[in-house]
C-alpha cells in the first residue's frame, strides 16, 4: 500500500510481481483515507476515514471492490488518531484518540483491556506507548512522555506486575 501525494491517492499491488493500481482518489481536499494495516485474513485494509460520519473512525476497505465495506469503530465526538495492532493475532486490539489534550486508548479485547490498560496509570498527565512485547506477552517495553518529559523508557513484567525504569530520552 502506498499513499501518493499531492494527488491524494491510494496505490496498491498484491506483491512485487504485480503492477501498482489506484484504489482510491480524493475528490477534494476534505477527502481522507489513511491505510493503517490489514484485517486478520490479510485481504482487506484497516483505514482511517470519515465514512458516513462526522468524525474519523476505523473502517475496512476492500481493494477488489475499491470501497469501504464495514465500519470497525467510530467515536461520535472525537477523531480516532491511530490503531494498535497485535501482529501475533494480526488484528486491531485498540485505538488511540485525543481527548482534552491527552491520548486515550479504547481496547477491544479482554487481554489488552486487562494488561495494557494498566500502563495508562504510570504517570498522571503523560502519554504512554507500548513499543514492543515478548512473544508470550509477559514482557513489555514502553515509553512515557509529556510536555515536560521527552520520554522515559520502562520495562514491564506482566507476571510480577513490576515496572522498572530503564532510562530517559535526552532532548
Amino acid at each position: 500500500v502506498g499513499h501518493q501525494n499531492p494527488e491524494k491517492a491510494i496505490m496498491y499491488r498484491e506483491s512485487e510481481d504485480h503492477s501498482w493500481r489506484k484504489l482510491w482518489q480524493a475528490e477534494d481536499d476534505e477527502d481522507v483515507l489513511f491505510p493503517l494495516g490489514f484485517t486478520q485474513d490479510g485481504k482487506r485494509f484497516i483505514v482511517k476515514t470519515y465514512g458516513d460520519n462526522d468524525t474519523l473512525g476505523l473502517h475496512e476497505f476492500d481493494p477488489d471492490q475499491k470501497e469501504l465495506v464495514r465500519e470497525v469503530f467510530v467515536l461520535p465526538d472525537v477523531d480516532i488518531d491511530d490503531a494498535i495492532f497485535d501482529y501475533k493475532k494480526k488484528g486491531v486490539i485498540a485505538v488511540t484518540y485525543l481527548e482534552g489534550g491527552q491520548t486515550k486508548h479504547h481496547y477491544f479485547d479482554d487481554f489488552s483491556r486487562k494488561h495494557l490498560a494498566g500502563f495508562d496509570a504510570l504517570e498522571e498527565g503523560e502519554e504512554r506507548f507500548v513499543r514492543s512485547s515478548s512473544r508470550d506477552y509477559r514482557y513489555f517495553s514502553l515509553i512515557v512522555s509529556g510536555s515536560r518529559n521527552p520520554g522515559t523508557f520502562y520495562f514491564f513484567d506482566r507476571e510480577t506486575g513490576q515496572t522498572t525504569k530503564v532510562g530517559d530520552q535526552i532532548s
